[in-house]
Formats: structure tokens, C-alpha cells, sequence
């Protein structure tokens, strides 16, 4: 029990990084909310008067993520060899989490390709792969 508490205890206290006040997640991924009706559903959202903003993600933060596997272009084989932990996140995100995009620009409906091609990646990222946070702008994933 013990183990527990101060599992709970590290996981309220730990800083992500992002603000979570006055967050509320909602789990609908692999559900018809996620898989048809996302854009209707955040924009009926959005339409309540005391909603802020509303985005989408793959898996609730500091709980849990994806890890992929990347190809970094520009990187030798032996580089690319690593799995990045991820999130699949929609537009919105750093917005609706008050995350602050240091460089570059965050995802946009006003570019198309985002959905399928665009990627953010945290300064720990940039530091591992030994850019400065301006060179990780339009590399490939």
C-alpha cells in the first residue's frame, strides 16, 4: 500500500510540463467519437460557452504513450536505431495544454499535409539528437 501512495503521490505532484488545470480528458479513443465523428465532436465542444478548447490525442499525458519507431533522415543506420516515445496529437493540442512551441509552428489546419506528415518534437529530442532547436525544423521522420 505504501508502494501505491507514493506512486499516486509522484503521478499528482510530477510536472509535465503543461497545464493541467481546468483540463477534463475524455476517453474515446478506438470509439466512433475518435474513429468518425472527431471534428463534429470537438467543434460541439467548442460551441459550449464554457469550454475553452478542445483537441484530441492518442493516449493521456504522463500516463502513457506509443513508442514507434522513427527513421530520422540525415541520420547514419546505427543513429536511427532508437524508439521514440509519442503521442498522436490533433490541432490544438499545445494550445489547449498551454505548451509553448519554441520553434517552428504548431499544427495547423490550414496545412493539409499535417495530418499525415507533420511532427513535434520536445527540446530532450533535440538535445539527444544533438540539434539546436532551430536545426529540427523540416527534418524528416
Amino acid at each position: 500500500m505504501l508502494t501505491t501512495q507514493k506512486q499516486l503521490t509522484f503521478i499528482q505532484d510530477y510536472d509535465l510540463n503543461y497545464d493541467k488545470e481546468n483540463i477534463v480528458i475524455l476517453s474515446v479513443n478506438q470509439t466512433l467519437v475518435a474513429q468518425k465523428y472527431y471534428d463534429a465532436f470537438v467543434e460541439e465542444l467548442k460551441n459550449n460557452a464554457t469550454i475553452i478548447n478542445a483537441t484530441g490525442m492518442s493516449s493521456v499525458v504522463g500516463f502513457s504513450y506509443g513508442t514507434d519507431g522513427f527513421t530520422i533522415d540525415g541520420l547514419s543506420t546505427e543513429q536511427n536505431k532508437f524508439s521514440i516515445p509519442n503521442y498522436w496529437i490533433m490541432n490544438d493540442f499545445s494550445e489547449t495544454f498551454g505548451i509553448n512551441v519554441v520553434s517552428g509552428r504548431d499544427f495547423s489546419k490550414e496545412f493539409s499535409t499535417d495530418e499525415a506528415e507533420a511532427i513535434l518534437i520536445n527540446e530532450t529530442l533535440v538535445k539527444q539528437l544533438g540539434w539546436q532547436n532551430d536545426e529540427a525544423i523540416g527534418k524528416v521522420f
